[in-house]
């Protein structure tokens, strides 16, 4: 899955050039390829290949994407050395004009803050914008294009797109899983 992140990352690095002048891309990049790191970068041509790639045409998926010219998501996960989650988070409201965008909705626990935030293009929303800061965790996902709001949740699910983000996590789960089983055992 890491080989497969890092192939769509480099396939599309020139694909996304014309969004490196953007602050979000700007703060996404200079963290790309960094220990503890995950960025990856989707454009249409990448969402019409993925749509091959799953076989028989999909209509639905086809419909969900249609207007989206590209996703970025970059992931930070506190493995050792200095935890970046918070600093991560402050930086982001520092560098992006988060003033241009309007508060979608708001989550707020303990150890847990998730912003949405979307940025009108004339009447309709031109990016979506989530930032999520929890005690170990930092993830910013960045939507461009003309977005239908009801369909954000569905383009996720068909490509998983948190599970590609988190796959390390769930493998460290099964692992000790496994191994705590095979503790019992004996």
């Amino acid at each position: 899955m890491k080989k497969m992140i890092i192939l769509f990352a480099v396939m599309l690095l020139a694909a996304t050039a014309s969004n490196a002048q953007h602050p979000i891309a700007k703060f996404m990049d200079k963290y790309d390829g960094a220990k503890d790191f995950t960025v990856v970068k989707m454009n249409e041509e990448m969402f019409a290949m993925l749509g091959d790639a799953m076989g028989d045409p999909n209509e639905e998926l086809d419909d969900m994407v249609k207007d989206i010219r590209g996703i970025m998501i970059m992931n930070y996960e506190y493995k050792s050395g200095e935890n970046l989650s918070e600093k991560l988070y402050k930086e982001v409201q520092n560098t992006v004009p988060l003033d241009e965008y309007s508060t979608f909705m708001t989550v707020n626990q303990e150890d847990e803050n998730v912003r949405f935030l979307t940025k009108k293009k004339g009447a309709k929303v031109g990016e979506f914008l989530m930032i999520v800061r929890e005690k170990t965790e930092f993830t910013l996902i960045w939507i461009v294009g003309e977005i239908d709001m009801k369909k954000i949740g569905q383009i996720g699910k068909q490509f998983n797109m948190m599970d590609m983000m988190k796959g390390k996590e769930k493998m460290k789960d099964k692992k000790e899983k496994v191994k705590k089983g095979n503790e019992e055992e004996n």
